[in-house]
């Protein structure tokens, strides 16, 4: 209610208050807002389930991920594509922990997370949609723990997710071999005389 992100305002302009957690809750765009501008200091965020929400296109929340420059931890279980691409966008370079749990209309790793390269662990748990991880991760060598349980992830494939330093290394190999396909065989289905 508009009372509750009354009552967390002064909360979270506490010079000391460390982390933020205020996910899973019925926040509007507004309260979140008003909370948000209060936390800047802030180093752990959560705001799980609140992507479709408060994370829109034209989100008054997003500016104010920018001014949290002392952000290392950030989870944004439950987000789609759009919301996540939108929070991340913002982040300061300092993020060392996300987390994308849940989030089951993820179909890749934001574009926008390839400067976030300090990312030490990534949770990724649960994003059923997502089938593979993009080539920028070989350059996140803090990364250490990847933890991708009940997901369809086919690339790299699965004896290198296991471990990150393999991964990693997939991924480098992978990329000097690279060879341009020039040709591919395209399979056209359906009745005759449909107009395929």
């Amino acid at each position: 209610s508009d009372d509750a992100a009354e009552a967390m305002a002064p909360l979270a302009t506490c010079s000391r208050l460390t982390h933020l957690l205020v996910g899973g809750n019925a926040w509007s765009m507004q309260q979140l807002s008003a909370i948000l501008r209060s936390g800047v200091s802030v180093s752990a965020l959560g705001l799980e389930g609140l992507g479709d929400r408060c994370f829109g296109a034209e989100s008054s929340c997003v500016p104010l991920i920018s001014a949290m420059t002392n952000l290392t931890n950030l989870r944004l279980d439950g987000f789609n594509d759009d919301a996540a691409e939108a929070v991340l966008s913002r982040c300061c370079t300092g993020l060392t922990c996300l987390s994308l749990k849940g989030a089951a209309e993820l179909k890749q790793l934001p574009g926008s997370m390839s400067r976030l390269s300090r990312i030490t662990s990534l949770n990724v748990d649960g994003c059923i949609e997502m089938y593979s991880l993009p080539m920028w991760l070989k350059t996140f060598t803090s990364l250490t723990h990847l933890s991708h349980n009940d997901c369809n992830i086919q690339y790299p494939p699965k004896p290198y997710l296991e471990d990150v330093v393999k991964m990693r290394r997939f991924m480098v190999e992978a990329a000097r071999d690279a060879k341009p396909w020039r040709r591919l065989k395209v399979v056209f289905l359906g009745n005759g005389r449909s107009g395929k």
